[in-house]
């Protein structure tokens, strides 16, 4: 969490962010990381075939976007009545415009004609040495999440 971040984000956004990183805690995901990346590093000193450390090292790249993925929906989860400003926050991340007003309607269809898919995001998070997803990815994928919620009779 930057300063940067801080001072751009509307609290609302700002709770979203930390229901997120909170998730992150939760579920111990920064263990589990550190964990298989030990593994790996076991792996490269050359006692073992390399095909098993980058079959390694892809898990370990699919585990990191579930746990990205699995956080923005524990967020999307907590705040379902403020879709819009997590919206708006994924849109400046992705490199919108600051203090514009975002097009929503038209930034969720240019999503839906990209057919981004897990593969082609993992690979992306590969190569940028990013553990999070694409930006666009996140959001199709919390979309998913929200339909099927409303799908499914809430019991309390």
């Amino acid at each position: 969490m930057t300063d940067t971040l801080v001072r751009l984000l509307t609290p609302r956004q700002l709770e979203a962010v930390l229901l997120h990183e909170l998730a992150h805690i939760v579920f111990a995901d920064c263990e589990q990381v550190v964990a298989m990346k030990t593994f790996c590093a076991m792996l490269s000193d050359g006692s073992l075939a390399g095909s098993l450390l980058a079959s390694t090292k892809q898990k370990l790249k699919i585990l990191e976007t579930g746990f990205e993925l699995t956080a923005d929906r524990v967020m999307c989860h907590c705040m379902p009545e403020h879709w819009d400003e997590i919206l708006s926050m994924f849109m400046m991340l992705a490199g919108g415009s600051v203090g514009e007003p975002l097009n929503a309607p038209a930034f969720l269809e240019q999503l839906k004609q990209a057919d981004l898919q897990v593969e082609n995001s993992i690979v992306i998070a590969s190569v940028m040495k990013n553990p999070h997803p694409p930006i666009g990815f996140r959001i199709q994928q919390l979309q998913s999440f929200r339909q099927s919620r409303a799908l499914v009779p809430h019991i309390l």
